[in-house]
């Protein structure tokens, strides 16, 4: 009797470790892929703690040689992921090894304020992501200046603009992380093996076991560093060549907020835009303090990075960060026909001992219809 009972809290003790086990089951669509083929990945993360509802999905692909390795990362919400992965014509014929890779963090943000003011009533932060509405909130950091935002997930990636409550200026010296994009030691890992193409394959490459090496969860986790090579170019030409991409480049009245001192002796930035282009109505609302930006009864856009902003929204950046304003007429170029104002903020190499940091673009997830490239 005895030793049936000890052989029954054995058991119970062995189920409820079976129970207590997470585990990850991830379909593909096919295994043989012709280059225009789509990837459809189907993940299901069984989890039994409440705190791994939101969890993330790195999905790694290298080729056989390990010569090579492109990352894409995924949210997975209440157990499940679903994304497609379009392969594009320069991908080579060859055989590829996925690694999917859980890693227990959601994308947060922690952040610290250097000197920070305790007595003060906290932060404003503007989050702006392409095709997406901008999110306006607020934070109090602890007395040491600490801060955390929580979980959330957007795609691809977005601006985060971060201004103290009640400060007309704005000179915050803030240190960022993301841990998403910190090293990490997955939960899970499993590999499937798929073929694009009709590559010709030796022996050894058709027999040999593929080993996930996971030396690589270390590397590549900085940005690279930017080289400016000098030009006889005006600096600010050099900026906007570097900088501006797409619809944003061409014709354009260009302000100079490099090289000349106006644009940040202004006390902000539609302030210094008034009375600068004919027929650019720029009005500050009493009731709002925002702005309205028009031009002859038409509204003008608003991009901040390249971010669609409203010019009614609070506008965080400080006038001496700015490194550039680009003003299109209407029907004259432009990311819209209808007239547009385009601010640049400095970065990397232009950056001058003065710069703040509040301004900062952040990597969020891989969007679930992508290409690989």
């Amino acid at each position: 009797m005895l030793k049936l009972v000890c052989f029954l809290i054995c058991l119970f003790t062995i189920q409820q470790s079976v129970k207590a086990s997470d585990s990850l089951i991830v379909e593909l669509n096919k295994v043989q892929f012709a280059k225009g083929d789509t990837i459809s990945i189907d993940g299901f993360y069984k989890y039994h703690d409440k705190s791994s509802a939101a969890v993330t999905l790195n999905v790694w692909i290298e080729n056989i040689e390990k010569t090579r390795i492109w990352k894409f990362r995924y949210p997975i919400l209440n157990g499940e992921i679903q994304a497609d992965l379009v392969l594009n014509e320069n991908i080579p014929e060859g055989k590829y090894a996925i690694n999917f890779l859980v890693q227990k963090e959601f994308f947060n943000i922690k952040g610290k304020v250097r000197e920070y003011n305790a007595k003060s009533k906290g932060l404003l932060y503007l989050m702006m992501s392409k095709g997406k509405a901008n999110y306006i909130g607020n934070l109090l950091p602890d007395a040491g200046g600490d801060f955390q935002i929580g979980k959330m997930a957007f795609p691809d990636t977005a601006r985060f603009v971060f201004s103290p409550i009640g400060k007309r200026t704005n000179d915050l010296q803030i240190d960022l992380v993301t841990p998403l994009d910190s090293a990490f030691t997955p939960v899970f890992v499993s590999t499937q093996i798929i073929t694009v193409g009709n590559p010709k394959l030796s022996l050894a490459d058709t027999i040999k076991p593929y080993v996930f090496d996971e030396s690589k969860l270390v590397e590549g986790l900085t940005l690279e560093n930017v080289t400016v090579t000098a030009t006889r170019k005006k600096k600010i030409d050099q900026f906007d060549e570097e900088v501006a991409s797409g619809m944003f480049q061409g014709y354009a009245k260009i302000f100079d907020g490099l090289t000349d001192s106006k644009i940040a002796s202004a006390t902000d930035i539609f302030s210094f835009l008034q009375g600068q282009v004919a027929g650019l109505d720029i009005k500050l609302s009493a009731e709002s303090g925002g702005y309205s930006v028009r031009w002859r009864n038409s509204n003008v856009d608003i991009y901040l990075d390249e971010f669609k902003i409203d010019a009614s929204d609070p506008m965080m950046v400080n006038p001496a960060d700015v490194a550039m304003i680009k003003v299109f007429r209407p029907g004259e170029g432009g990311p819209t026909n209808g007239g547009a104002i385009a601010i640049y903020t400095k970065r990397g190499a232009y950056l001058d001992n003065a710069s703040r940091k509040y301004n900062f673009l952040i990597k969020g997830y891989t969007p679930l219809l992508s290409v690989w490239r």
